[in-house]
């Protein structure tokens, strides 16, 4: 039951992400989607393998789900809110879209262990904080050098 809505949420992030204007280039989208995959994929099988935190489920669609969330939903949420906070000029407020984009994908987690596609063990929410923190602040850092590296080139 999980995965249809799941999928249904997605499709229309994804659709509404596609057909809306963005400030960043291909190149930072792109880059933005590996990085983020690379780092939640690698932190969320450390999680759930080696710290024991998380289990994912023994359901097929439930483990699918989370795959697919960590694939799909997690950068696509990321990507989102970096190119949000382009239009923000103020470091201070950028920080708190930031710190607002941490809470959101952390809850986001959270709404996935209630409907148990994760099972927790040993789970507690200020780990999925630190954990998002440590995603997306090293997702921005990596983005900013990006960019820095590409305006040199002349690219953007």
């Amino acid at each position: 039951m999980v995965f249809p809505i799941f999928i249904a949420i997605t499709l229309l992030l994804l659709i509404s992400f596609c057909v809306t204007s963005k400030r960043m280039h291909i190149f930072e989208i792109f880059f933005l989607w590996m990085i983020s995959w690379l780092i939640t994929h690698s932190i969320a099988w450390m999680v759930f393998v080696n710290l024991k935190w998380l289990k994912l489920s023994t359901d097929l669609g439930n483990f699918w789900t989370e795959t697919l969330g960590l694939l799909i939903l997690y950068p696509l949420l990321v990507i989102w809110f970096f190119d949000i906070s382009m239009l923000i000029q103020h470091k201070v407020k950028k920080y708190a879209l930031l710190l607002l984009a941490i809470l959101i994908i952390a809850s986001v987690e959270f709404c996935f262990i209630l409907l148990d596609t994760i099972i927790e063990k040993n789970w507690n929410f200020s780990y999925s904080l630190i954990k998002w923190s440590f995603i997306v602040s090293m997702s921005y850092l990596l983005w900013q050098w990006y960019r820095k590296t590409l305006c040199k080139e002349g690219l953007i």
